[in-house]
């Protein structure tokens, strides 16, 4: 592309910007160049964004941005975050598969443990990856993954790995502890941990 070819582009697009659609493209029929627009010139909003390398801290950042909107429910500023072909492996359970998957998770958790507080314990990132160890207390207040609600409090911890892509959450992997918070909430008793444990010889 030449430096001209590169300046009437970036003229388009704000020509579309300052002026309003009808009066943008009026002006560029008359300097013969409006069979050259494309429909995402014509829309900046819609223009896809080029791929953006962060830094391990702007990675450290888009996680915390991830936790606060996981934490409030806040849906949109969640889907904000995840790229839509979003992989969550889960540490019980099917993968989830797309953002509106993991979004839809969002919205059964929340029914279920309604006064979620989560502590960030620590949030290390390397390269592309950020590792968060965070604990969690919450009264589950509905039936969740086959158990009954409880009245009980329980506190559980749990590491999240994620792997940051042009900007966005593109995968992420999780391991909490289910069977600490299901022995607090009355669910799995010790008599029944022994049950299936293996016998001490």
């Amino acid at each position: 592309m030449s430096l001209n070819d590169s300046f009437g582009a970036v003229s388009r697009r704000r020509a579309v910007q300052v002026s309003g659609g009808f009066a943008a493209l009026s002006a560029l029929a008359l300097s013969g160049r409006a069979s050259r627009i494309q429909a995402q010139e014509a829309t900046p909003a819609a223009t896809p964004a080029e791929c953006v390398t962060t830094t391990p801290d702007e990675n450290k950042a888009i996680v915390e941005r991830y936790f606060a909107a996981w934490d409030s429910a806040d849906a949109e500023g969640l889907n904000g975050l995840l790229a839509p072909e979003y992989l969550h492996h889960w540490g019980a359970g099917v993968d989830t598969t797309s953002s509106a998957d993991m979004i839809s998770r969002l919205d059964g958790f929340h029914t279920a443990f309604p006064d979620l507080q989560r502590t960030i314990n620590a949030l290390i990132a390397e390269g592309d990856l950020v590792v968060a160890y965070w604990t969690n207390v919450a009264t589950q207040a509905t039936e969740f993954q086959g158990a009954s609600a409880s009245d009980v409090a329980a506190t559980w911890s749990g590491f999240n790995l994620f792997r940051i892509e042009c900007g966005m959450i593109a995968e992420g992997w999780n391991e909490s502890d289910h069977l600490g918070r299901l022995m607090q909430a009355g669910v799995i008793t010790e008599d029944e941990l022994g049950s299936v444990g293996t016998p001490t010889p």
